[in-house]
């Protein structure tokens, strides 16, 4: 059974919230730009991907797919190509001074998927649609191609709009490629709207931190792979590898060195070296922490005397007794930053602001207040100010 790589593309776009220019570096696109553009366009429309300007996020749908309905979002997406104007092939055709009355882009993909027969070649498809339905897309109306005063001609238009609508069958996974019109064998219970069932391969960890998966891998799965390793090849079979920069940078979203595991462990036996290497890892995370967004605490006062000395720490860094210091918020990125240069990982939320202080439950506010006040006394401007107006907040 066909495997919708269109659906494998919306999770791993879904993984890293970015926009076009960046696409490449985290996802090994060897895409065209209007096919990138076309499966954006399909995932928001279908609520998978929300759009803000030339950036994606994660749509509201986007959750329901990671539970593995893969037949149920292939056929919704090509409901949604069926039936979406947001997607209008035209401007990719040919570039027009002024657009006289013609169909939809809806209407017109119905058209031609209603006109489809398995086993014609492409170039007696178009010549069989020109001779049914000579005038099926400009219906009058001014028709004149930019900086000419002419109309445009049959292989202009309608002729490559023909080709590249059979062209965005092939990107849903619903014909294949070649000069002879065949539907994937999915493909027509897709158009006719058959049920479908899949059945998912797991990744396989190899001794040297690579990750070798299918495409027919589970999208709960593809889309912890692209969060936890680096694409190495998506040519036919995925291919990642994992690192300590790649672990420690999901840890630092929040992970927990045993829910990596947990995750990994469900694919089968994991190396021996790797699994301890994951909880090495995630055992520095347990010896600093980001507490309330300003006070950073310490294992024991050892470990703050070692972290005290890295360069630049002392900049960004107040102590307050042995095992706290004080940070203000708009140098936890630069905290972040020294910290991984001394080799030093630590528990730091992402995107921390003021407005979550203002948050924080009584106990919190107790222990919070206290520390600062105790810190307070030893700090000089502008320390003493910034702590002063959180403690009258709180």
């Amino acid at each position: 059974m066909d495997y919708p790589l269109i659906v494998n593309d919306i999770v791993r776009l879904g993984a890293h919230p970015s926009d076009f220019f960046h696409r490449a570096k985290h996802l090994n696109f060897n895409y065209s730009r209007e096919r990138f553009d076309f499966i954006l366009t399909l995932a928001q429309e279908s609520e998978l991907l929300s759009l803000a300007g030339k950036g994606w996020r994660r749509g509201k749908n986007f959750d329901d797919l990671l539970q593995g309905n893969i037949g149920k979002y292939w056929k919704i997406l090509y409901q949604t190509f069926l039936n979406t104007d947001a997607w209008d092939e035209l401007p990719l055709v040919v570039k027009l001074k002024a657009i006289g009355s013609r169909e939809t882009p809806s209407n017109t993909r119905k058209l031609i998927i209603d006109n489809i027969k398995e086993g014609e070649r492409r170039t007696d498809f178009i010549d069989r649609i020109r001779s049914d339905f000579p005038d099926f897309y400009r219906k009058g109306g001014l028709w004149k191609l930019r900086r000419e005063k002419r109309e445009p001609t049959w292989e202009e238009l309608e002729e490559p709009l023909i080709k590249l609508i059979l062209k965005e069958l092939e990107w849903l996974n619903l014909l294949q490629p070649g000069e002879t019109i065949r539907f994937t064998p999915s493909g027509k219970d897709v158009i006719d709207g058959k049920e479908l069932k899949f059945f998912f391969e797991k990744p396989v960890v190899k001794p040297d931190y690579e990750i070798i998966a299918g495409i027919k891998i589970h999208p709960r799965d593809l889309f912890f792979l692209e969060r936890i390793a680096e694409p190495i090849s998506c040519d036919g079979i995925y291919i990642y590898r994992i690192s300590k920069e790649t672990v420690i940078s999901l840890i630092e979203k929040g992970f927990k060195a045993t829910e990596i595991l947990k995750s990994m462990e469900s694919w089968g036996t994991l190396p021996d070296n790797l699994r301890e290497n994951i909880k090495i890892w995630g055992a520095r995370f347990t010896k600093i922490k980001l507490r309330f967004g300003i006070v950073v605490e310490f294992e024991n006062p050892y470990l703050m005397r070692e972290v005290m000395k890295v360069e630049g720490m002392d900049e960004i860094l107040k102590p307050v007794g042995e095992r706290f210091a004080i940070a203000k918020i708009e140098d936890i990125e630069k905290l972040k930053k020294l910290l991984r240069a001394g080799d030093y990982f630590a528990e730091i939320p992402g995107k921390w602001s003021t407005r979550k202080i203002l948050y924080l439950n009584k106990e919190e506010k107790e222990v919070l207040k206290k520390v600062l006040q105790d810190a307070t006394e030893n700090l000089k401007f502008p320390f003493n100010v910034i702590i002063e107006e959180i403690i009258e907040r709180l």
